[in-house]
């Protein structure tokens, strides 16, 4: 099956969705057979599906609201950004087990781990090394679902609510 490579987000200059048709553009000619969606909205919606017209595995279905359904249908999940201070996509991503590639931002390199292997880190306006860290996942579908399993544990562990009603817990009776 035709393996689908997601992103989403405002589409806006620094969340650096260029640089992800860039990378699908470089799988597209390498040979690989893939499907791709690209959901959200911002000033760059028409640029982007312009810029991508000669790409027609890529779909852009406009803002979705039910975040689940969109990562059901998914199989890696891709975080271009060129800036981003938190992740809140990582996140959504990784608690629905999917597996991550993002820039070295601020806020991804916080929550991904080299050390629990839970999401791939790539340099940011890099098209090159995205497009090799998507091949390096389809052609090791081991990696792949070890990625998502150990994305999922990371966010149950630090992310949930019990979690940080925990670490709140613990702070609040720090203080006092």
């Amino acid at each position: 099956k035709n393996i689908v490579i997601g992103a989403l987000g405002r589409m806006v200059e620094k969340k650096g969705f260029f640089d992800f048709i860039d990378a699908l553009k470089i799988l597209k000619k390498k040979g690989f057979s893939f499907k791709a969606v690209l959901a959200g909205h911002g000033e760059l919606y028409e640029k982007l599906k312009h810029t991508s017209k000669d790409l027609p595995e890529l779909d852009f279905p406009g803002w979705v609201s039910d975040k689940k359904t969109f990562f059901d249908k998914i199989d890696i999940f891709c975080q271009p950004s060129h800036f981003e201070p938190f992740g809140l996509t990582v996140i959504e991503a990784m608690a629905n087990a999917k597996p991550v590639i993002s820039t070295d931002c601020d806020g991804p390199i916080e929550i991904i781990n080299n050390d629990e292997k839970n999401g791939l880190l790539v340099p940011q306006k890099n098209p090159e090394k995205m497009a090799k860290a998507i091949i390096e996942l389809i052609q090791n579908p081991e990696i792949q679902k070890n990625i998502s399993v150990a994305a999922r544990k990371h966010i149950k562990k630090y992310y949930s609510l019990a979690s940080l009603q925990n670490i709140l817990d613990i702070n609040i009776n720090n203080y006092f």
